[in-house]
């Protein structure tokens, strides 16, 4: 499937939607808060393993590789039955990710910090933009993939690490209890 697909359908129309003389965007991953008690930071966890996968290999096999028009019928489906779109905003939607597909790359630059880094919650620790004026639209659409591909494992690694520190409490107090008793 068309990776672009892959997220909130209703993205695809984010295209039509910027102002046309704009020429660069950057799009940010901020955690936003936390839902557990005194936890306001998150571990940066997933980035390496989403580019490889989705980036890499998810748009080199069905996108890039893949003949255009099997991308442009699933574009036209999603926006024909699913936003209702007209024809020429369907057309004008198709050119910008036909021009994409003939570029044979995503034009993007990825910054982000050291997966394993504790991010306070409110600090962004991923910056995607286009490194292609006429693209300046792709860092947005990867930003809601990676949103929902690398948040579960932020969360998870968090509360591992969550885990570990009480274990590491308790067992540090039960050691000096223990060594207290024995001299």
């Amino acid at each position: 499937m068309n990776p672009f697909l892959l997220t909130d359908f209703y993205k695809l129309t984010h295209i039509l939607q910027y102002r046309p003389e704009l020429r660069e965007l950057t799009s940010y991953l901020t955690p936003r808060g936390s839902r557990l008690k005194g936890v306001d930071k998150v571990v940066f966890f997933g980035l390496s393993a989403y580019v490889h996968s989705y980036i890499v290999e998810n748009f080199r096999e069905n996108f890039f590789r893949r003949n255009f028009e099997y991308c442009e019928c699933e574009i036209r489906e999603v926006l024909e039955l699913g936003l209702g779109y007209s024809d020429e905003m369907i057309d004008r939607t198709i050119n910008a990710f036909r021009a994409l597909h003939e570029l044979h790359y995503l034009p993007v630059e990825i910054n982000a910090v050291a997966e394993g880094t504790l991010v306070p919650m409110g600090v962004p620790c991923v910056e995607i933009k286009s490194t292609n004026p006429k693209f300046f639209w792709v860092g947005q659409a990867l930003e809601a993939s990676l949103s929902a591909a690398i948040w579960h494992p932020m969360v998870s690694a968090t509360i591992a690490r969550e885990y570990r520190n009480f274990l590491t409490t308790y067992v540090r107090q039960a050691y000096l209890r223990r060594k207290r008793r024995l001299f």
